[in-house]
Parts: structure tokens; C-alpha cells; sequence
């Protein structure tokens, strides 16, 4: 072979091998995208699901004080704080595209409407335990009225048993109230 054949061949591998590396880095560049974009996803998810835990807590919290206090404001700010999570859970509901993950989602929404209708009937416990209380304090004072009376004729009446008798239920209405 010439010298001129062996520059034109090795020229020649040289631009095979100068090609080769190109695709090969491209391809590897390329994967790499992939892989970061894949990881793009995964840290939104993560990043969603902390959001919506930190909404379901908060939920939690002010049901139970809701629960606890009865109090119309402590419901008010409960049932906010349920609409925004309902919300929140549509809208990264059509965020999320993983299939696996939408069904995930699907059955969140799913748990916290049971949530929510749970809670309603909290709330309907919550009236019938005001009304009860309600009924209770007026027999409450009905009561102490009737031992207030009865302890002022034991007095009259100078029956000493009576009147300890008397001022020992009369106490037990006052720890009971």
C-alpha cells in the first residue's frame, strides 16, 4: 500500500472512531436526561405527599378540636381547612401521570370523603350532646332549687339530719356542675 492509501485509511478511521464517541456521548447524554427528568417526577411526588400529609395532620388537628372545644369557630376553620385539602387533592390529582401513583391518589380522595362524612356525623352528635347539656343544666338548677328549699324547712324545722343530707347532695350538684 502507498503512503497515500494508509493517510486516507487512517483519516478515514480516525473520523469512524471520532464518530463512534460522538453517538456513544450523545446517547449517554441523552440517558441522562431521562434519568433527571424521571428524578423530576419522583421529588414532585415526594414533594406532593408531604404537602398533603402535613394538610391531612392539620385536618386532624382541628377536628379534634372541634371535638373537644364544640366551639362554632373551631368548626368553621375545620371545614376551610377540609375544602382546601379537597382541592388540593384534585389538583395534584391531574399533576401526578404515573398510573400507579393516580390510583394512589384515587383512593386519598376516597378516604377523605369518608373522612369528611364521618365528621358529619360528629356533628350531629356534637347538637345532640348541646341539647342534652342544655336540658341537663335547667334539671340542674331545678334541682338545686328544690334542695335549697328543702334544707332551709330542715333548718327551720331544726332536723339536723336532714340538713346534712341535704347539703351533701346539694354539694355533689355543685362537683357534678
Amino acid at each position: 500500500m502507498s503512503v497515500r492509501k494508509l493517510i486516507i485509511s487512517g483519516f478515514g478511521l480516525l473520523l469512524v472512531i471520532i464518530t463512534v464517541i460522538t453517538v456513544k456521548g450523545y446517547l449517554s447524554v441523552e440517558n441522562a436526561s431521562d434519568g433527571f427528568v424521571s428524578y423530576q417526577e419522583l421529588a414532585d411526588d415526594a414533594n406532593y405527599a408531604s404537602n398533603l400529609r402535613a394538610q391531612f395532620l392539620e385536618e386532624s388537628l382541628l377536628a379534634n378540636e372541634y371535638i373537644i372545644s364544640g366551639d362554632k369557630q373551631a368548626l368553621t376553620v375545620y371545614q376551610e381547612a377540609a375544602s382546601n385539602l379537597k382541592g388540593k387533592l384534585d389538583e395534584i390529582s391531574g399533576a401526578i401521570s404515573d398510573p400507579e401513583r393516580s390510583a394512589i391518589m384515587e383512593e386519598a380522595k376516597t378516604l377523605h370523603d369518608s373522612y369528611i362524612g364521618a365528621f358529619s356525623q360528629i356533628e350531629a352528635l356534637q347538637k345532640e350532646r348541646e341539647v342534652g347539656a342544655a336540658r341537663l343544666s335547667v334539671l340542674g338548677e331545678e334541682l338545686r332549687s328544690s334542695l335549697t328549699g328543702l334544707i332551709d324547712n330542715a333548718f327551720k324545722s331544726n332536723n339536723i339530719s336532714a340538713i346534712y343530707y341535704g347539703q351533701k347532695a346539694y354539694l355533689m350538684c355543685k362537683l357534678v356542675d
